[in-house]
């Protein structure tokens, strides 16, 4: 734009609060963006086309990238055409068109090159009924970067876990069949509600190289499974792990049926990971974002974006030292369940430590790099057994902070040195007496930080030193639902 069209006293506000300048157009310059020689991108929505007429390769030949969405185009000839007679088109949107069922016959009479630069390729909610169409379509999409197939119904993919059914009820192998090949240069694949509900059908994708994003929200997932263990070669003595996802960064599974916290540390184990998106899953149900998004954190090594937030290094290091207190805590109910023989019903073998690391498989690594300021409640132990009480004793500044408007106390921050040692229970009776709030009515959370999420102090029998308190350290008094 040039300074001539700006005026200083004229902008707007954007939602991080810069501002920016507003542009006006005289009549030449809009004439100039009305016209089809001079524009390189076109969508004309609902507007009821069905076919693209003999001269389409005049108009558009310059064009690079077309949204045809929701009109009544049907024939896959008809879009062939208009690849071949759109040289320049890289991009294509035709979302909501009731496509034909595409057969190799058809895919045959296609013009050669007709989708020769086609690199992003939409067709949400098409009327695909399977995936076989989609393959066939490969062969004449050699740039393909981008695919989304949302809302279409993909039940070829194959299902290992009904197979596996199959052969337990008829003694059958069945050997499943290699469905997906080429797309040797796609980097964002989105099947998001797309009838898929075991993850079998989504690893079917695991060896395309170049794949960086894949979004499979809105399906009846219900399981994730981890890479397939190494494989060991017997003659050479080596062991070498199949190729699965090897350039997966983004994924996105929300509205799925996921329902176990070993879904996620199954995704641990998807080692390129960086940005994950879960969201409206049983898993996560009853709980708020300041519950969820540390245990996440914690259980995925490498995250780095969850839900869209950057996951920072303090961030990290809180959220791992919350979950490895966690498990501590866990671990100390398990052994006193040992000592009246209640952990066999747990486990076959009775071993404490199996039962956490196996539900936990980040426990030893955290034990490893935070487990000696790691001490629980009371007792003036850590989690390990080793005698920490002059570590406990160490007092600590804090300020509390009532937000409780049913308490007779001040609403003004008290700031106090209180020992590490002391229990969650005992505070609470030193708030009543303070702030004459019951300790039946009080919902406690600490920050630690002042940019960290509070965490609650939901055990009464876990000291200041388990919820990491250190000088600083803010204390929330909320009153508990009833």
């Amino acid at each position: 734009a040039t300074a001539e069209n700006k005026s200083p006293d004229a902008f707007v506000s954007t939602s991080k609060g810069n501002l920016k300048s507003i542009e006006f157009l005289g009549e030449k310059q809009l004439r100039k963006w009305q016209q089809i020689s001079t524009v390189t991108k076109i969508a004309i929505r609902n507007d009821n086309i069905s076919r693209m007429g003999d001269d389409i390769g005049e108009i558009i030949q310059h064009i690079l990238e077309i949204d045809l969405q929701d009109n009544l185009l049907w024939q896959w000839q008809e879009i062939a055409l208009l690849g071949k007679q759109g040289s320049s088109l890289s991009s294509l949107l035709l979302h909501g068109n009731k496509m034909e069922t595409l057969s190799k016959s058809t895919v045959d009479s296609f013009p050669k090159n007709c989708f020769q630069n086609i690199r992003l390729l939409a067709l949400n909610c098409c009327n695909i009924q399977s995936w076989a169409e989609v393959q066939l379509l490969e062969p004449h999409l050699p740039n393909l970067e981008e695919l989304y197939l949302a809302a279409n119904n993909l039940p070829d993919l194959p299902r290992l876990e009904a197979e596996e059914a199959y052969r337990a009820a008829t003694g059958i192998v069945i050997e499943l069949p290699n469905v997906v090949s080429g797309f040797l240069k796609l980097t964002v694949l989105d099947m998001s509600q797309c009838g898929l509900d075991d993850w079998s059908q989504v690893a079917t994708f695991s060896q395309l190289p170049n794949m960086k994003e894949l979004v499979l929200d809105g399906n009846l997932l219900h399981k994730i499974t981890p890479p397939p263990s190494l494989i060991t070669d017997a003659e050479n003595s080596t062991s070498t792990s199949a190729v699965f996802f090897p350039s997966l960064q983004r994924l996105s599974v929300s509205s799925a049926q996921l329902a176990d916290w070993s879904d996620i540390d199954a995704l641990n184990q998807y080692t390129t990971l960086r940005m994950l998106r879960l969201s409206h899953i049983p898993l996560f149900s009853g709980k708020g974002a300041s519950e969820v998004r540390p245990v996440v954190i914690a259980r995925i090594k490498l995250l780095e974006f969850f839900n869209g937030s950057a996951i920072t290094a303090r961030e990290r290091q809180d959220a791992e030292r919350a979950y490895l207190r966690a498990i501590a805590r866990e671990k100390q109910l398990l052994l006193v369940g040992s000592q009246s023989n209640d952990v066999s019903n747990l486990s076959g073998d009775g071993n404490v430590d199996g039962i956490v690391t196996k539900k936990h498989p980040r426990y030893l690594e955290l034990m490893e790099k935070f487990g000696q300021d790691i001490v629980l409640g009371g007792g003036g132990s850590s989690s390990n057994g080793m005698a920490s009480n002059n570590l406990a004793a160490e007092l600590v500044s804090i300020t509390i902070n009532n937000l409780s408007f049913s308490s007779n106390g001040s609403l003004e921050p008290v700031t106090r040195r209180l020992p590490k040692s002391l229990t969650v229970a005992k505070l609470q009776l030193m708030i009543k007496q303070m702030f004459g709030l019951d300790p039946r009515l009080q919902q406690l959370s600490i920050r630690v930080y002042k940019d960290a999420m509070p965490a609650l102090m939901d055990d009464p029998q876990c000291s200041l030193h388990y919820f990491g308190a250190i000088d600083g350290a803010e204390i929330f008094i909320n009153e508990a639902k009833a």
